[in-house]
């Protein structure tokens, strides 16, 4: 997942040294030897599928084989993506270590985790890449779930300060899986610049009721903004829906001192927003990185 770079620029912010670090940061802790390893595998094409359009999964494989201006040329058909010859193989790592995560917390090997992968996953699209994410990893571990497991109901919490389009498109019609997104919206000016973003897209059809947008106006929210929507909004509604399995997409792009989401939650601020996520679906969460 280390060999996934922006060809253009060392400094890019989706760069390698995200995981590298927080690794690094595990190792010198101790955690990384008081926690079970889980060992990493690749997705196959058929687990990619279950959210994906097999055109989509085709032409993402063949990007290994690519020269630099084909690659450049295929990351420019998408909306801020980057490509180089290991993004495909960086990209079925990072779902194949979320389904294999997902798959010891469902089978009680594990009660919960945290997959430490890259690329993010949450902007990608049934067809299309966008936002620096390849394949939707949150998204297809759900439906892994529910397919091999028979996990009945997901609750996905998105707490990226960028709103989860892709998510949210794939199960805006699903009952089954409750997507509930804090995000700067900035009145839609704010990445992915969509107005279904906005507080009043929730769901469709059979899936009404069952997608929630907190949608940030302005920067600079805090830990008692983030608290007060989880305690007066998501949490009463995921105890009536009572999820089998909790997803999170856990970017940390909402952290005080990040440049882009200009945001301010602190690592107690986080602590407090997981540890309230643990009293549900009998403390099953698996956490995902995003941005």
């Amino acid at each position: 997942m280390t060999q996934h770079r922006n060809p253009s620029s060392r400094e890019h912010p989706e760069k390698p040294e995200r995981i590298t670090r927080i690794w690094n940061l595990l190792e010198e802790e101790g955690y990384v030897k008081r926690c079970k390893r889980i060992a990493s595998r690749r997705a196959t094409e058929e687990e990619i599928a279950l959210q994906h359009k097999k055109s989509y999964v085709d032409r993402m494989s063949e990007v290994s084989s690519l020269d630099a201006t084909e690659l450049q040329r295929l990351s420019h058909s998408f909306d801020s993506i980057y490509l180089n010859s290991h993004t495909h193989e960086a990209a079925l790592l990072s779902l194949g270590c979320t389904l294999a995560l997902t798959q010891e917390v469902v089978e009680g090997k594990v009660q919960n985790g945290m997959a430490v992968v890259r690329p993010p996953g949450h902007h990608a699209e049934h067809g299309c890449a966008k936002g620096f994410c390849i394949f939707n990893n949150v998204a297809v571990a759900a439906k892994w779930a529910q397919i091999h497991y028979g996990v009945k109901k997901v609750l996905i919490v998105d707490w990226d300060v960028h709103h989860g389009n892709g998510i949210q498109h794939m199960f805006e019609h699903d009952p089954t899986v409750l997507y509930f997104s804090a995000h700067r919206y900035d009145y839609g000016h704010f990445y992915p610049c969509q107005p279904d973003a906005n507080y009043d897209a929730v769901g469709k059809d059979g899936g009404a009721g069952f997608n929630i947008n907190v949608a940030w106006n302005k920067a600079g929210m805090h830990d008692g903004d983030y608290l007060a929507a989880f305690h007066n909004i998501l949490m009463p509604i995921a105890y009536e829906f009572s999820p089998d399995l909790v997803l999170v997409s856990c970017g940390f792009d909402a952290a005080e001192g990040d440049p882009l989401g200009r945001c301010c939650l602190t690592p107690a601020g986080y602590s407090h927003l997981l540890h309230k996520l643990m009293s549900l679906a009998s403390g099953r969460v698996v956490v995902v990185l995003e941005a």
